[in-house]
C-alpha cells in the first residue's frame, strides 16, 4: 500500500502492527554545493529536504521520527536505520539512550567504487551504516538465521557487506537510492514471510518493490509519485 502524506499524520492512526521498519532518513548533507567538471562530471546532492539549520534541529527531527516509529512496532519487531558519519551517532544515541532499544547489530555497507573525496581534506567516506535495533523486552525479535547463513556459503553472515554502489540500471534519479539486493537482504533477515514492512520515507520505492516480490505486506508513506517508474526498474 502506498500512502502519500505526512508520516506524522498518517502513522498516528496506526497501531503497533509492523514486523519491520526500514528507515532511511535525511542525513543532513544538503547544505553545501560541490561540483567537479570534466570528463567525469560530478555534483554533490543539494536537496532541500536533506538540510537542517543546526545540529539541534537535526537531533529533534530524529527523536520525533524514531519515537513515532518505535511505537508502531510489534513486540517481536525490529527497525533498520540508515546513516553515515553525518547522523549515525545521533541516531544510535536516541535509539539506545532515549528510547531504550536493544541494539542488535551495526551493519556496514562497504562500497567498493565509492566516489573520491573532492576536497582532499579527509579520507574517502566509502561506507554507509545501518543500525538494527529491537524493543528491549522479553520477546525475541525475528531473525532468519538459515537465510543469513545462505548468504555466506553456509557460514554465519558477518556485519560488513561489500558491493558496488547502486547499479545504473536501477537508478531513477533519487540521490540516495539504495540497491535492491541490500533492501532484499534486510527484509529477508528480519521480517517473516507473512509480515508487514513499513518504509516511512519511501524515497525511490525500492522497499515496495521488494516486498511485492516476496509476498510481504508493505506500507510506504511518501513514494506514490514515483510508483510508475519504480515498478519497472528491476
Amino acid at each position: 500500500m502506498l500512502i502519500l502524506g505526512d508520516m506524522f499524520e498518517v502513522l498516528d492512526k496506526h497501531s503497533n502492527s509492523y514486523d519491520l521498519i526500514i528507515c532511511d532518513p535525511p542525513y543532513g548533507i544538503g547544505d553545501t554545493k560541490l561540483e567537479v567538471k570534466g570528463p567525469k562530471h560530478w555534483s554533490k546532492s543539494n536537496e532541500k529536504w536533506d538540510f537542517f539549520y543546526s545540529v539541534n534541529e537535526q537531533y529533534e527531527f530524529y527523536q520525533k521520527t524514531l519515537s513515532l516509529l518505535i511505537s508502531k512496532l510489534k513486540d517481536s519487531g525490529s527497525i533498520f536505520v540508515f546513516g553515515s558519519f553525518h547522523n549515525i551517532y545521533q541516531v544510535g544515541y536516541i535509539l539506545q539512550k532515549q528510547l531504550n532499544l536493544k541494539i542488535i547489530n551495526s551493519i556496514v555497507w562497504n562500497k567498493k567504487n565509492a566516489f573520491y573525496n573532492v576536497t582532499r581534506t579527509a579520507l574517502i567516506e566509502g561506507t554507509e551504516h545501518i543500525i538494527w535495533a529491537a524493543l528491549n523486552n522479553k520477546v525475541q525479535h525475528y531473525f532468519d538465521y538459515e537465510y543469513a547463513c545462505s548468504q555466506n556459503n553456509g557460514k554465519q553472515l558477518r556485519n560488513v557487506w561489500t558491493s558496488l554502489k547502486t547499479p545504473p540500471g536501477e537508478l531513477i534519479g533519487h540521490p540516495h537510492q539504495k540497491p535492491a539486493w541490500l533492501i532484499h537482504r534486510l527484509i529477508r533477515l528480519a521480517c517473516p514471510s507473512s509480515g508487514v514492512v513499513l518504509d516511512p520515507m519511501a524515497g525511490s520505492g525500492t522497499t515496495e518493490i521488494i516486498c511485492g516480490r516476496s509476498g510481504r505486506k508493505r506500507y510506504n508513506a511518501a513514494a506514490a509519485v514515483r510508483r510508475g517508474t519504480a515498478r519497472h526498474r528491476f
